[in-house]
């Protein structure tokens, strides 16, 4: 039995994403970067995924996917110590301690190694 796309038969799985965002959508390599970043995946991942090394371009795409998915986790933070979360309460004052310091608690080094730790 062939089920059409759309069909009643399959609207209720049409919504779900089986694949990858980068699969399901036209993204310029570096978006695709960008992305797979904010998943915190190592550069040296990203390299095997996107089937190439990284320009000094794609490293900067790199940074910035992974600091927008880590200000998405502050703003998490956040909104959870401002509703009176005290563990988040408490990881908030400690990231505005660490700020003041001028160590804001942001991905210490970002590496750049080429092969993954044995």
């Amino acid at each position: 039995m062939t089920r059409k796309k759309g069909s009643k038969e399959t609207a209720a799985t049409d919504d779900l994403i089986t694949e990858a965002p980068t699969e399901t959508k036209k993204l310029t390599m570096a978006q695709q970067v960008e992305h797979l970043a904010g998943l915190q995946f190592t550069i040296y991942e990203v390299e095997q995924v996107i089937g190439r090394s990284l320009t000094t371009a794609l490293v900067t795409a790199y940074k910035r996917g992974q600091l927008l998915e880590e200000g998405k986790v502050r703003e998490a933070v956040k909104r959870l110590a401002i509703r009176g979360s005290s563990p988040a309460q408490k990881q908030y004052q400690e990231m505005a301690a660490d700020t003041k310091r001028g160590n804001a608690p942001r991905l210490r080094q970002i590496e750049t190694t080429k092969k993954p730790p044995k």
